[in-house]
Parts: C-alpha cells; sequence; structure tokens
C-alpha cells in the first residue's frame, strides 16, 4: 500500500502477493464463504469433522479402534502433498524436489525418499494419484489417512484387503457424507461461536469494494439455509449498519457446485427466502432501461457464464 506503513499491521491481516494486480480494472470481486468469508476454529470445526467421519468408517467396517483416535490440528500445514498409491505425505519444493516424506507417522530416510521420488521417475504430483492439502478442509481427511496407513502397515484385519489408495478414498466418501448430511453443518448452527471466529474487519473490507465501485458477489457450495445463519452470525453486530448481511452484496449464489460450477451449463434458481423452495428465473421479464434482466439476488446453482450475465461484466 502506497504511503501506508505496514509496520502497526498484524501478520494475519497483511496481504501477500506475488505478482501485481490492477485493481481499477477489476469489475467484480466474489468470496467463497468457508474460510474465507467465514474463518472456522480448526480445533472445534475440523475436530468435529473427524470425529464424525470416523463414526461413518466404522460404520462402513473399519476398527472400533478409530473411536479412541485424536485429532492434532497442528500437525500439518497447507501445501503438502498426499501420494494415495504408497500411503505418503510429502513436502515439495517448487522444484518437484521431494524434502521430506512420511509413511504414517514414520519418516522417510534420504535414501528411501530419493528411491521413490526421483525427479526423473514422478513428472507431476497432480490427480489422480496425488492430493494437494491446499485447504484447511482436507487437514481432518490427511490426518485420519496418516493415522489409518498406520494401522494398517500394523496389520489391522480389517484393512488387510485394502489398499492405500481404497482407504483414502473411504475417508474422503465419509467426509463428504459429513458435510452433506447435516452431522457437522447441525452442530454448527446450533453454537455457531464455538466453532467460527469472527473477523471485526470484514464489514470494513466489503464496504471499501463498494465504495471503489466494485461488485461483489458470494459464490458458496452451502445451501441457502446454512449460509443464510453463518453469514448472519459473522455480520451481525459488527459495524455501525443494520442490514441484512445480504446487502453487502450484489449477488448471492449457493449451491454453486464448484468446481463443476466454472465448467457446465447448470441452470440457475431463484431461493424463496420463506419456503426455502427454488423458482426458475428464466420466467422473470426484462427491463428496458439497462438492457439486462431482472435477477434476483438470492440464487442458486447456475454456472459462471450467467453469473457474468447477472453482473453486466464484460469480457
Amino acid at each position: 500500500m502506497y504511503g501506508i506503513s505496514t509496520e502497526n499491521i498484524p501478520l494475519g491481516e497483511r496481504i501477500y502477493c506475488n505478482r501485481s494486480l490492477n485493481m481499477p480494472s477489476i469489475q467484480a470481486v466474489g468470496f467463497d464463504m468457508d474460510y474465507t468469508l467465514v474463518m472456522y476454529k480448526p480445533e472445534t470445526f475440523e475436530n468435529l469433522a473427524y470425529e464424525e467421519t470416523k463414526k461413518k468408517l466404522i460404520q462402513i467396517g473399519y476398527p472400533q479402534e478409530l473411536l479412541h483416535w485424536k485429532f492434532d490440528h497442528n500437525y500439518m500445514i497447507r501445501g503438502l502433498v498426499i501420494d494415495k498409491k504408497r500411503g505418503n505425505v510429502l513436502k515439495i519444493d517448487r522444484y518437484r524436489y521431494v524434502k521430506t516424506a512420511f509413511h504414517g507417522f514414520y519418516e522417510l530416510t534420504r535414501d528411501e525418499r530419493r528411491t521413490v521420488y526421483d525427479l526423473e521417475k514422478v513428472l507431476t504430483y497432480e490427480e489422480p494419484d496425488y492430493v494437494l492439502i491446499d485447504t484447511m478442509f482436507v487437514f481432518a481427511e490427511a490426518y485420519l489417512f496418516i493415522q489409518c496407513v498406520d494401522l494398517k502397515d500394523r496389520r489391522a484385519k480389517e484393512l488387510l484387503e485394502k489398499s492405500y489408495v481404497d482407504i483414502y478414498n473411504d475417508i474422503r466418501a465419509c467426509i463428504d457424507l459429513v458435510h452433506r448430511d447435516g452431522s457437522l453443518k447441525k452442530q454448527v448452527m446450533k453454537s455457531p461461536e464455538v466453532f467460527i471466529k469472527k473477523d471485526e474487519n470484514l464489514v470494513q473490507v466489503l464496504d471499501a469494494l463498494k465504495i471503489s465501485g466494485k461488485k461483489i458477489f458470494l459464490l458458496t457450495n452451502s445451501l441457502w439455509g446454512y449460509t443464510d445463519m453463518v453469514m448472519t452470525y459473522v455480520l451481525s453486530d459488527v459495524g455501525s449498519r443494520s442490514v441484512h448481511w445480504s446487502e453487502y452484496f450484489d449477488v448471492v449464489i449457493t449451491g454453486a457446485q464448484k468446481p463443476s460450477f466454472f465448467k457446465t451449463a447448470s441452470p440457475m434458481y431463484e431461493v424463496c427466502l420463506e419456503t426455502h423452495h427454488l423458482k426458475n428465473i428464466d420466467v422473470l421479464p426484462f427491463i428496458s432501461d439497462s438492457n439486462s434482466r431482472i435477477h434476483p439476488k438470492i440464487m442458486q446453482g447456475g454456472n459462471v457464464k450467467a453469473l457474468h450475465e447477472i453482473l453486466n461484466i464484460k469480457k
């Protein structure tokens, strides 16, 4: 920031970048909700995901021993890579060199690393064989994977016939179910203060973007009921304005189903705020003064092309 000293700004509130961005050329700024506008407390939120996932793994045949396992949210950081086929977790530098590798809780020696991950043998660390730990959502499943690899190597009879890929896929399916079936979100909605950390600067950021003339939108995979509760919590009693949280945004899209939102032409629906039912927005009329359609503010589904149309963004 030109002419402004950053010395007194806490590290967690500073902005870091490795390339310049011409902000005056940006027409709209979009936000995800989870771990972007809404910051969860990993010691409670990720632990809840971890505990609920363990229960589902046991339901599909994993040993009861999992009930006694504990989650350490400080054990890893973002930027690591899961090797699904070998059951390893890797730390890789920008040149694809594996600097550290763990199999379960066992750290591979330098020679073991170089034998498996020679630069000439492994050309890329991407799907389907590798998973990047790039969000905090992955911490619970990554830690469970480490524990289950360790358990399999101890010859647990329930896991003898499973490959490391099978184990990862089981964990991934169970944690997806935890996020879909309400077992996680119901508890967050019941006690948001336990799981969510409020950011007192959030309103200032949104107001500053709006004052600068940017269009602001929220794009989340969560459905309206959960989105409304969480956003009401993080934006209530913050700032001087007493408005519904959606007034900070030009458009709110829930149930976006990212990443398919950017790849498909899925239909977009209006969300009825009273019943949470969906209404086809194709029936809405045109308005002649702006040559654009009237779109409801709260929607579900859709695709990136429809979003550009709604925001009147020209490529």
